[in-house]
Formats: C-alpha cells, sequence, structure tokens
C-alpha cells in the first residue's frame, strides 16, 4: 500500500479553487468577473464560484462577523453589504467537508441568513439541475433543511445527481506528487494518506493528474435525516432512484 503524504483540503480537481475564493472577499480586482455581484443587497449568487475552503471560511467568517456587530460600514468594498445578505447560494463552488461545516456553523449562528443553497421561503417543489453536486452540497442542503429557513414547506426535491456523485469524495494529486520516487499508480491502487484515510485510484486525466477517491456518504445521510424532519415532505429524486417519504416515517 503506497502512502501519500498529504491531500487537499478542497477536494478540487483545480488548485486555484482557493485562490479564487481569496480573490472574491480580499478586493482582488477581478475585471468583468464580478457578476455574481446582485443588484438586491440580500442576495448573494455564488454558484459555481471556485471558493474553494479558504474562500468558504472566509464567506464565513464575514457573515458571522457583520451579523454579530452594530455597524453598518462596509466590510470590503467588492461586497459591501454582507450584513444584509439572507439569501445565499454556495453550491458547487468546491467548498469541500470542511467548507460545507464552517458555512453550515455560519447559518447556525446567523440571526439574518435564510438559506445556503439559494431557497426561497414557501418553496413547495425544489429542482438543482445539472449542478454536478457532491457530498459537501448534500451537507449544505442537510444545513439548509434543518437551519435554514425556508424549508418548511417542502414537498419535493429533485437533485440532477447520482447517489455515487454525492457519496463519494474525490481528490487531485498533481502528476509531480504521483510520479514521486517513480511510482506508477494504477486505477483501483489503494492509497493512505498521512491522517491514515484509505483512497482508491479512481481515474487518471490526460495529463497524468491522478484522482484519488473514497466513498463518505455523511453527506447523504445527513440530507436524508432533515428531509424526514420536515412534515410536508414526500419526494426526493436522483438520476438513478427516486425515493418516497411514507406516512409514518416522519419524526
Amino acid at each position: 500500500m503506497k502512502v501519500i503524504s498529504k491531500l487537499g483540503q478542497t477536494s478540487s480537481s483545480d488548485d486555484s479553487y482557493g485562490r479564487r475564493g481569496l480573490e472574491m472577499f480580499c478586493n482582488v480586482p477581478m475585471g468583468s468577473e464580478q457578476q455574481w455581484i446582485s443588484d438586491n443587497p440580500e442576495v448573494l449568487d455564488l454558484q459555481d464560484e471556485r471558493l474553494g475552503f479558504l474562500g468558504a471560511s472566509l464567506l464565513a467568517f464575514l457573515l458571522q462577523k457583520s451579523g454579530n456587530g452594530p455597524s453598518r460600514a462596509p466590510v470590503t468594498p467588492d461586497l459591501p453589504y454582507v450584513h444584509s445578505i439572507r439569501f445565499l447560494n454556495v453550491l458547487g463552488c468546491g467548498v469541500g467537508m470542511s467548507g460545507a461545516c464552517v458555512l453550515q456553523s455560519a447559518l447556525e449562528k446567523s440571526a439574518t441568513l435564510m438559506t445556503l443553497c439559494g431557497l426561497s421561503p414557501g418553496e413547495n417543489e425544489v429542482e438543482k439541475s445539472n449542478q454536478n453536486l457532491k457530498p459537501w452540497d448534500a451537507i449544505l442542503l442537510a444545513a439548509d433543511l434543518t437551519v435554514g429557513q425556508c424549508s418548511s414547506s417542502l414537498v419535493t426535491l429533485r437533485l440532477n445527481s447520482s447517489y455515487s456523485s454525492l457519496s463519494v469524495l474525490e481528490e487531485l494529486v498533481p502528476r509531480r506528487q504521483a510520479c514521486h520516487r517513480g511510482s506508477r499508480w494504477s486505477f483501483g491502487d489503494t492509497m493512505k494518506s498521512s491522517d491514515g484515510t484509505e483512497w482508491k485510484v479512481g481515474r487518471r486525466s490526460a495529463g497524468g493528474d491522478v484522482f484519488l477517491q473514497r466513498k463518505d456518504a455523511s453527506g447523504v445521510e445527513a440530507l436524508g435525516k432533515a428531509l424526514l424532519k420536515i412534515n410536508t415532505f414526500e419526494t426526493l429524486t436522483l438520476t438513478d432512484f427516486t425515493w418516497r417519504k411514507r406516512p409514518h416515517m416522519n419524526s
């Protein structure tokens, strides 16, 4: 069994995820890329932006800081009204499991933030299609359903994702690290990270990068438990199956 010394925190195939998140909140010029800023100060839609773990952590810090103080002054020039955000969408931002937990904590502590996934109050049907959701996105959705304020009347949740995509974590090992000491990793090989976690080689890119995978159903399990607590909920639809809650399953 080969041992790898370090895995990234973002669970992303692109190391620019963390830099992108910092650029967005540290006043680094982005030119025409500022379309994520909304005219409505209560809405911040960051879907598919490359936040990564660092960007998620900084956003969570700003949300908590702005919600606890009496000042109405801008927090940053590029994101001047963090304190007024009520509807946030960070699905597809590559925040990783740690980033999702940090954002969930911010939601729990905020008196004004209502959603992390762009939900709207009173929605009966929620459809998140073509978004390539990952395990941490399931954590964010579960947080919305348990702590957020937009899910009390939810009946149907449709996710255009398979169970496997929501329950398999993937980490990138750059080609230069994969080729360290001349090692050649083949599909199905088992690796062990420095913390003892076992991963398997799932695929390789054309450039030689290796993608390690391991099962982690914690997000799906949290999502299922959250849905069971919503009295009005009836159906969860994934690409590979549909789950309907029986009446006696209400908690």
